[in-house]
This record gives C-alpha cells, structure tokens and sequence, in this order.
C-alpha cells in the first residue's frame, strides 16, 4: 500500500518547499479538483498544471465537481504524469458518457465514491473504471473524522469488482497497517503527511 500526499492540505504559500519535501519522500502526488459541489473551491487550474509539471511524483487527480468535462483538455496538458482521474458521477445526467470521454483520451478511470453512494448503484458503472477512491469521512461531517460505515462500503465495492481501491479522508498513520489487510492500495493523506514532517522518514518504505 502506498501514501499519495494531498497537496491542497499543505502549506500553499509555500507550495514549491511542500512539493519539494513530499517528491523527497513519495513518489505519488494528489491532486484534489473541486468547485463546490463535494467541498470549497481549490486549487487554480494554472498551478494545478505547473505542480503537475514540476512535481516527480506520479499523479493522481480527484474531479470533486460539477461538470468534469470542463476539465479534460486542461488535464490532456499534463496526461504524462497522470496516473488516474477519479471522477465523481452520480449527480451527473450523464455519467457514462463523462467516464467514457477520459478513457478514449487515454486517461486510466477511477470512480469517485462517497456516503452519496450508498443508496446508489454503481454496477453500471464498473465496466468502465480502473480504479476507485472512496471518500472516508462524511462529506457532510466538519472534522472530517474517518467513518466505520465508508470502511465497510469500500469492501462491498471490492466485493463486486476487484479492482485498484483508494481510500480519502481522515486517515491516520496509526491506520495505515489495518487498511492495507482490508485490501486498500492507496491512502490519500494531507495533514497527516505535511503537519508530522519529522516523521514521515520513519515511515516504513512500503508505504512510499
């Protein structure tokens, strides 16, 4: 199981110096994408792609937003060091069609998945995705504490496609041992990772 740092979470007035300390000891990088309908607006799109450009980490992108298509052609800029888009669909008219348009550019597809879902179905869903990445905390919830019930549905999901499964939200170190038994692949982390930067060199290799 590996540790993709949240960029967003860092010290963004001093982007280059977080980027620095996290291509140091990881080698992904996420990158969260939002306008409102999930969480706050963040990043602008001219930083997203310069952090894509600088970082030497491998990518991953989390489209928390209204219309992803917005987003593709910026996105097809940076494709070289994308390692996946997740993509959240379920309050979209069309979500075929939106996972659909990045798979033929080429992009590996995740689905984004939160407590939204989970009166949901998403079977129509799973032919057309590589991944998935699971929102852990309520989206609702202020502290953004990790949620039991969002642990017990990413097993579900896994139960109905074997698939590449990413886990996002308030997710401690001290956690990382018993994710990776459920099966997890990647944890997404951001203040755990940029606010305990005198620990992360203790952390076991495995999760780099």
């Amino acid at each position: 199981m590996k540790i993709s740092p949240s960029i967003y979470s860092s010290d963004l007035m001093h982007c280059a110096e977080e980027l620095e300390f996290s291509d140091k000891y990881f080698d992904h990088l996420h990158i969260d994408i939002q306008d409102g309908v999930y969480s706050e607006v963040t990043l602008p799109m001219k930083l997203i792609l310069e952090i894509c450009e600088k970082t030497s980490a491998r990518v991953s992108v989390h489209l928390q937003v209204t219309d992803p298509m917005i987003y593709l052609n910026d996105l097809l800029k940076v494709k070289h060091k994308i390692e996946v888009v997740h993509i959240h669909v379920e309050h979209l008219e069309k979500p075929l069609e939106v996972l659909k348009a990045y798979k033929d550019k080429g992009f590996r597809t995740g689905l984004g998945l939160s407590n939204r879902n989970l009166d949901k179905p998403i079977d129509e869903f799973l032919p057309y995705i590589d991944t998935a990445l699971t929102l852990t905390a309520f989206i609702e919830d202020p502290d953004q504490l990790y949620s039991k019930t969002m642990e017990d549905y990413i097993i579900e999901v896994k139960k109905k496609k074997d698939i590449e499964m990413w886990a996002d939200g308030g997710i401690r170190i001290e956690m990382l041992p018993h994710l990776e038994d459920i099966g997890i692949d990647y944890v997404v982390m951001g203040r755990a990772v940029y606010r305990n930067k005198d620990h992360i060199g203790e952390l076991s290799p495995r999760y780099k």
